[in-house]
């Protein structure tokens, strides 16, 4: 259940991008709280061109607790600009001292139907695997939230279903907007200022484990929050913060660090 709260960050913690018109490249950072008790750490980039865009993401464990438990989670996704994006593969691998290590590669062919290869295997996992035609139209989790945050306004962010497989699980998105919130930062620099809090329903279809994923989802029970931002002086939604309740103990997650081609994006509004 960890991995999948930290896997469903990943996804959260994306900024938006609107279709580039020459190359660009965004880096980003985040500060993720754990249970109250310790911190992870997340950066990642994404890299678009006028037909094709590369996410890649990494959250990792820092002081004791990166001692006691050395997390690391590396993802990366890549694809094409349609309507508004189609995924082309994703790879994602997770360690720790804890766990053997977890891996997933997806490539989808032109049909759009998803092929995964698992480490481990979906039976040594306690899971049935997701067939072949449920993927269909599907996007990796971290093209799903670029595939919401291309859209114009964060109103229509958060209003817009998304199908998602993962390599082991298929679920669907469909958040709701539930009004606008001032956000304070938790440290020096961090985000501050208004943004639309969104609450995303995860509708479980397929592929989940029973012993792993035992709490019960369906599409009326909320299975974590974001809040969507502007700057003026980018044209990108921003995930603000995030937040998930799992069964471990709170997650949150806020925005610290955005740059543009190099160049500091200030988060602190004016």
């Amino acid at each position: 259940m960890r991995r999948l709260a930290l896997a469903t960050l990943a996804l959260c913690l994306m900024p938006g991008l609107a279709r580039a018109t020459a190359p660009e490249r965004y880096s980003f950072g985040y500060l993720v709280q754990f249970v109250g008790l310790f911190d992870l750490k997340m950066e990642g980039a994404i890299e678009l061109t006028p037909d094709r865009y590369v996410i890649t993401m990494d959250v990792r464990t820092e002081g004791m607790a990166d001692s006691l438990t050395r997390y690391r989670m590396a993802a990366r996704s890549e694809g094409a600009h349609g309507s508004p994006v189609a995924a082309l593969a994703h790879e994602s691998r997770v360690t720790s001292r804890f766990i053997d290590p977890r891996t997933a590669k997806v490539r989808w062919d032109a049909a759009g139907i998803a092929h995964a290869e698992m480490v481990p295997p979906p039976k040594k996992d306690g899971r049935d695997p997701v067939r072949p035609e449920m993927t269909r139209g599907a996007i990796d989790p971290l093209s799903a939230l670029l595939a919401a945050i291309l859209r114009p306004s964060a109103a229509e962010a958060c209003s817009a279903h998304i199908p998602v497989f993962d390599g082991r699980r298929r679920y669907d998105l469909y958040p709701k907007a539930t009004g606008t919130e001032k956000i304070e930062p938790r440290i020096a620099g961090a985000f501050r200022g208004e943004a639309l809090h969104c609450v995303l329903y995860v509708d479980r279809i397929a592929g989940y484990s029973a012993k792993y994923d035992t709490a019960t989802r369906g599409p009326d029970e909320p299975g974590f929050e974001v809040w969507f931002a502007r700057r003026s002086d980018v044209d990108i939604l921003l995930p603000a913060k995030v937040y998930a309740d799992t069964r471990y103990g709170e997650v949150v997650a806020t925005l610290a660090r955005l740059e543009k081609d190099g160049r500091p994006i200030d988060l602190q509004a004016r």
